[in-house]
């Protein structure tokens, strides 16, 4: 699906409107992505759960997470790679690769994580529904 979504979205010409759209949409959604890992790495929890969309089932379990490990550690948060891949009218979806170091703390594994987001606009900003773990790397 994701294939076909990219493929149609590429085969847009770049004076027609949709595709001045499209652009306009992937660079709020990269501003949003951006602003999640800026959150992460300042362990702003207010400003991370912003970029969280309401609707997102996972939004409860991450924030207990995001606390423990706020409380734990300090870490590193790079965006290694980021790929917009479609936006089909309704949801919007990027492929980012993270690789997350730790400053100070317990015990913690580095690991580099392969992930699609899935984004949804909430209110008139674009904002992260669900993410789906591709691949999981550990450093060390």
């Amino acid at each position: 699906m994701f294939a076909t979504l990219s493929a149609t979205m590429l085969n847009c010409h770049a004076d027609q409107p949709e595709n001045k759209q499209l652009a306009t949409i992937e660079a709020d959604i990269k501003t949003i992505m951006e602003a999640n890992l800026k959150s992460l790495q300042d362990e702003n929890m207010d400003a991370m759960m912003a970029t969280i969309h309401p609707d997102s089932s996972s939004k409860s379990q991450m924030k207990q997470i995001m606390t423990r490990i706020f409380k734990n550690y300090d870490l590193k948060y790079e965006i290694l790679s980021y790929k917009f891949i479609a936006y089909d009218g309704e949801l919007a979806y990027v492929r980012v690769n993270q690789r997350t170091s730790k400053i100070s703390g317990p015990a913690f594994k580095n690991n580099e994580l392969e992930q699609v987001n899935i984004l949804k606009k909430d209110s008139g900003s674009w904002k992260i529904l669900t993410s789906a773990q591709l691949n999981l790397k550990f450093l060390n």
